[in-house]
């Protein structure tokens, strides 16, 4: 989205300011729908007020604005769970295949800002192995890399994989749902 408005503004001028209200009352009602604000309490109080901070800063100011401020306060909040500064944008995670078995050591701490890395090494595993993913060395584990992990796992399963997700053990959960985000016990 960000792309498209700061290269494809003559194109977007071209679209009639009434089908983009149109498009941005439907996507905000379905965004902001009671059971979204249900599930982001159910996921933890942090992703809660991103959510609800989100929300909010849209409606007063503008979309862009809305959404660059949620993911300023998602980058703080990382930070005040204990993430460092250094692995906001880098993760690294070590791959070690043997035989059928593979195993990915991920390091540091696991957040949406720095999960296209692991996303890159999990799309060049081939097909039909046994799959760990250890998250034991990593400090924080974000709810949007955690998300992403399950829907790998289903994805990787549904072609005749196995993808286990190891290492949560020592990490506090901040919410309720499965995916919620973890910070390792100190």
């Amino acid at each position: 989205l960000l792309l498209a408005v700061l290269f494809a503004v003559p194109i977007i001028e071209m679209i009639p300011n009434v089908a983009l209200a149109a498009m941005l009352v439907f996507v905000g009602f379905r965004l902001a729908h009671p059971k979204n604000f249900t599930h982001m309490w159910k996921v933890g109080f942090d992703q809660f007020l991103i959510f609800v901070a989100t929300v909010i800063i849209t409606l007063a100011t503008d979309l862009l604005i809305g959404v660059g401020s949620g993911i300023v306060l998602e980058l703080i909040i990382n930070l005040v769970h204990g993430a460092k500064p250094a692995n906001l944008f880098k993760l690294r995670a070590l791959v070690a295949e043997h035989g059928k078995e593979v195993h990915i050591h991920v390091q540091g701490d696991a957040l949406f800002s720095n999960y296209l890395g692991l996303k890159k090494k999990l799309s060049a595993l081939p097909r039909g192995r046994n799959v760990n993913i250890d998250l034991t060395n990593c400090g924080v584990i974000d709810h949007t890399t955690l998300h992403s992990l399950h829907d790998f796992r289903n994805d990787y399963r549904s072609e005749g994989g196995m993808v286990m997700i190891s290492g949560l053990e020592g990490h506090k959960q901040k919410g309720h749902d499965a995916c919620s985000t973890r910070v390792k016990r100190q």
